[in-house]
């Protein structure tokens, strides 16, 4: 019976996300959440992806990509506040990156809000 096992891997997956959720703004690397979960990257992918399909990276890709839509969406704040507050070091990174993950320039993103 897998169950221990599997119920061990569920449970890293979902710690992992939490870890995720709470410091995507500032860690980008995978080595940070294998470090966080005493394992290695290699392992931390290959549970990432049983469990959910994809790798560490592309959820940190997601995750991103749906804070900064929400503070687009939430109008508060300009494009290049947006991009530093996120973590972002120039704002040309900032559209290079939301565009390559949504087809859509930060600005055409917001101009369709």
């Amino acid at each position: 019976d897998n169950a221990p096992f599997e119920s061990k891997k569920a449970s890293q997956v979902s710690e992992l996300m939490w870890l995720i959720d709470h410091n995507f703004i500032h860690e980008r690397e995978t080595d940070f959440y294998a470090q966080k979960l005493g394992t290695t990257n290699r392992r931390i992918n290959e549970i990432c992806k049983n469990g959910t399909g994809k790798t560490v990276k592309q959820h940190l890709q997601e995750r991103l990509i749906l804070e900064i839509k929400k503070e687009i969406r939430l109008k508060e704040k300009s494009l290049k506040e947006i991009a530093f507050d996120l973590g972002f070091s120039e704002p040309a990174y900032f559209t290079r990156f939301f565009k390559q993950q949504t087809s859509l320039t930060p600005t055409e993103f917001r101009d369709q809000q």
